[in-house]
């Protein structure tokens, strides 16, 4: 999978994981100073909050990223340029 952040040329890619670690780099609605982990917990409230979806409980850390990432792709944030 390979994606970007809209207005942004820069592409990340390979895994949901990688993604996320990627994004959380560029400091994309990142909180400053979060681990990877607390910043995945945060993505995944705004997406709940801001947008009504919600990652399924006890998903795997890998099912868990991708939900994530489609969510960002989903609202608009990210733009998928290969699945």
């Amino acid at each position: 999978m390979k994606v970007a952040v809209r207005g942004n040329p820069q592409v990340l890619g390979n895994t949901p994981e990688e993604i996320l670690a990627g994004l959380l780099e560029l400091g994309f609605l990142a909180p400053e100073g979060a681990s990877l982990e607390a910043y995945v917990d945060h993505l995944e409230k705004v997406l709940a909050d801001k947008h009504g979806i919600r990652v399924p409980k006890g998903a795997s850390p890998d099912e868990r990223a991708e939900r994530i990432v489609l969510g960002l792709v989903e609202t608009g944030q990210l733009d998928l340029l290969e699945d």
